[in-house]
């Protein structure tokens, strides 16, 4: 049986299947299609699925690990967190500074980072540049002050900073706290000279602090598994660099036993 795999960035689908419900159906659906045991399942309003919604669909199914979102501008963001896990056993907490316009030196962030890691989760945060804007607040630079400023969370950077992953293995390096999902950039980079980058900081950290994610529904479960390994295959990793980074890192983050 081959070794089962965790997807460490999975988004449901619900702009294509119209609502919650049929797009939690499909991403079931595909996952069946894999050996991935496990999901981190991200809550994002953007994106169609709140915190309440999610937290209906992970009950019942423990191969999701559901990560609740919050945005730290609002006032009353800790009491959200604190009502939140009164509620559902959330188990991390996912920000997006593109979508929610905020940097990541803004005390507020800080703030909720430090309430998240007094409760035990884990905080993913988006790293990608991408369009119509390029923006700035998210630099490798931001996430070590911030590491820095909270040392006592753990501080997963979505998309591994993309092009600068260079600069984000160092920050990973610098901070304990800090991990690095790949998700999204192996596949988007394809071509270009950033796959020589990021499968460097794989070797360079030995496979350990990097988390395998497919950014569902970007592709598909088994299509990202595959594409990924297929940008893989010519740079002939050893295996237990890449046993951790599609399983072993995610297992020991989350507990995860199976």
């Amino acid at each position: 049986m081959p070794q089962p795999i965790i997807d460490a960035h999975v988004h449901l689908d619900v702009a294509t299947y119209g609502d919650v419900d049929r797009a939690f159906a499909a991403l079931c659906q595909e996952r069946e299609q894999t050996n991935i045991s496990h999901c981190v399942v991200l809550a994002l309003e953007q994106l169609g699925l709140d915190n309440r919604d999610l937290a209906h669909l992970a009950e019942g199914h423990d191969w999701i690990i559901p990560f609740m979102s919050l945005n730290p501008l609002e006032p009353d963001v800790v009491d959200q967190l604190k009502n939140l896990l009164g509620s559902y056993p959330y188990r991390g907490l996912k920000l997006h500074p593109r979508f929610q316009k905020f940097g990541l030196s803004d005390e507020r962030v800080v703030g909720l980072v430090r309430s998240a890691a007094e409760h035990g989760l884990p905080v993913l945060i988006d790293s990608f540049p991408y369009y119509p804007d390029y923006y700035p607040e998210i630099s490798p630079a931001a996430f070590h002050e911030l590491a820095r400023h909270a040392p006592e969370a753990t501080i997963i950077i979505a998309h591994a900073c993309a092009h600068r992953v260079i600069e984000a293995m160092f920050v990973a390096k610098a901070n304990p706290n800090v991990y690095l999902d790949m998700s999204f950039s192996l596949l988007y980079f394809r071509g270009s000279s950033v796959i020589d980058d990021l499968v460097y900081v794989l070797r360079g950290l030995q496979g350990n602090k990097v988390l395998y994610g497919s950014d569902y529904p970007d592709r598909g479960l088994a299509r990202s598994l595959e594409l990924t390994l297929e940008v893989l295959e010519p740079y002939h990793l050893d295996k237990v660099i890449i046993d951790k980074f599609l399983h072993d890192n995610a297992a020991s983050l989350y507990t995860i036993r199976a």
